[in-house]
């Protein structure tokens, strides 16, 4: 048995049984593909989609200098890293507290109030930091959304 498809639109078997010839697997793939393009052709002519311009005023397209944009990027950039920091000590924070809950110790030690105290001063010193690049982010964002920028 061969790999290769039949292009022959008749094959001898049907020929000799008087069956009317079929057309090749080839040539009703072509006509399924031909009627398919006619059908998203036909459809394009006649958008059924409402478009709708906006106004002039909200084409209007603000031109800012790229340093501005780039600022503005990096400071979007450490804000996320502060907040990846910050979302991690309180998954550490929540992991001990899990631990304590969670084992049979009647007595916490030293150990686990230094790590809970860490924790809790590293979380108050991200959080602080968190909010103050959140405000110049958004300081950042205003200014160039109003035309202000740094020369």
């Amino acid at each position: 048995m061969s790999n290769t498809l039949n292009t022959n639109p008749t094959d001898e078997s049907q020929l000799a049984s008087g069956d009317p010839p079929q057309l090749s697997h080839d040539t009703q793939m072509t006509a399924t593909v031909e009627a398919l393009a006619q059908a998203v052709a036909a459809d394009a002519i006649h958008p059924k989609a409402q478009v709708i311009m906006p106004s002039e005023e909200q084409l209007t397209v603000r031109l800012v200098k790229l340093d501005d944009v780039l600022r503005l990027q990096e400071t979007a950039s450490d804000e996320n890293l502060v907040a990846g920091a910050f979302m991690a000590l309180v998954g550490a924070l929540l992991g001990i507290f899990i631990n304590l809950v969670t084992s049979d110790i009647t007595s916490i030690s030293k150990a686990t109030w230094v790590a809970i105290a860490a924790n809790v001063f590293f979380l108050i010193a991200l959080g602080s930091f968190w909010r103050r690049l959140h405000n110049r982010y958004n300081e950042e964002l205003k200014r160039l959304n109003q035309g202000d920028t740094h020369d």
